[in-house]
């Protein structure tokens, strides 16, 4: 079983008022995660747990749940500066990803076909006239649904 001393081993601990960086291993997105008591659980859930006694449960991760979560004061997502994590919704977590550019969305995205430039040929194109959404969908090896939800700005909102 791992202990605290493990878990703050891989913590780059800092002044009270710096990110604590996590030295381990980052998803995609840039989050940390760590087994934690039989279970993968999120860096900065453990050091609330660990600093503050409080057990972070696992939410689902259900669109529209309502409970309160960890979110960071931060603009790093691997800080485990429990002095950098406050109580939250869902939504004030997402506005806050967004606000500080940490969206996980365009070709940052893990699972992104596309990036930023083809999507602007892809609408300069069609717009121009004289290509199907087929043609352009068999280009760029996508869905003709996905040309449509980028001409019409379903999808890629953000470019």
């Amino acid at each position: 079983m791992k202990t605290p001393h493990q878990f703050w081993k891989k913590v780059d601990v800092r002044g009270p008022e710096e990110c604590w960086p996590w030295l381990g291993r980052l998803n995609e997105c840039g989050n940390a995660q760590w087994y934690w008591r039989g279970e993968l659980r999120l860096i900065h859930h453990i050091a609330v747990e660990l600093c503050f006694g409080v057990a972070i449960p696992r939410r689902t991760r259900s669109i529209g749940s309502r409970g309160m979560i960890v979110r960071h004061s931060c603009d790093l997502p691997h800080c485990a500066n429990p002095f950098h994590l406050l109580t939250g919704t869902q939504l004030q977590n997402v506005r806050d990803m967004i606000s500080r550019g940490r969206a996980c969305r365009g070709s940052r995205h893990p699972k992104a076909k596309l990036n930023e430039t083809i999507v602007r040929r892809i609408r300069r194109r069609f717009t121009n006239g004289g290509v199907m959404k087929r043609e352009l969908a068999e280009e760029n090896h996508i869905d003709p649904s996905a040309v449509s939800r980028i001409i019409s700005n379903k999808i890629w909102k953000n470019v």
